[in-house]
């Protein structure tokens, strides 16, 4: 079961790691080709290769607790022009720590795994992605 929309229930997400977060997001998605899953060929495409080494270094919260989360996260707070018709929102939110809150099973610490996830990103590709 999710916390559901507007849930206040979820907490340990931090608003200043979700803003960071998202903005090295942004960067990410702006590297790459348009409508296309993968940066251009041949082009740098630094915080787009950082996030995605994160996702193993940084611990993706992937836990049987928190698998479905982060799909859901992918699908309404991270979504990609590429893969919109896989997503169901356009565009990033304007609370990215309210759109995940919403995705979280009120159960567990999923909240604690994407706060970790997010901040151990942070710190990793501020300088590829800022």
């Amino acid at each position: 079961m999710t916390a559901g929309k507007g849930a206040t229930a979820v907490t340990g997400l931090d608003p200043a790691v979700c803003n960071e977060f998202l903005d090295d997001w942004q960067a990410r998605e702006a590297e790459l080709a348009p409508g296309q899953p993968l940066p251009p060929r041949g082009e740098e495409s630094p915080c787009y290769d950082c996030i995605g080494l994160s996702e193993g270094d940084c611990g993706l919260p992937q836990s049987a607790t928190c698998a479905a989360a982060t799909d859901c996260v992918f699908r309404h707070c991270l979504c990609s022009p590429a893969t919109a018709a896989a997503c169901s929102s356009q565009g990033p939110p304007s609370d990215l720590c309210a759109c995940i809150a919403d995705c979280l099973p009120l159960q567990g610490d999923c909240a604690g795994e994407w706060n970790r996830y997010m901040a151990c990103s942070n710190d990793a590709c501020s300088r590829d992605c800022g």
